[in-house]
């Protein structure tokens, strides 16, 4: 999800919503993720990454949140 907001593939280019997925990438340990995100940091100012990654902690939450009700069954 963050390569396709960072490049604007079949979305509205948006960076801070591309640094949220890089984020939560980071989060589940995929390996690219801590050179995508920083690509994008050096894209954005301050508030940008800050927004970013609010966004991320919230969507990390539900994604969690998610599991944790799928392993409940």
């Amino acid at each position: 999800m963050g390569f396709l907001y960072a490049q604007g593939q079949g979305v509205d280019q948006d960076l801070e919503k591309a640094y949220a997925w890089f984020y939560i990438a980071g989060q589940l340990n995929h390996p690219l993720a801590a050179d995508n995100l920083a690509l994008i940091a050096a894209q954005i100012d301050t508030e940008g990454q800050q927004a970013g990654l609010a966004m991320g902690l919230s969507l990390l939450e539900e994604i969690q949140a998610k599991r944790s009700l799928a392993s409940s069954h």
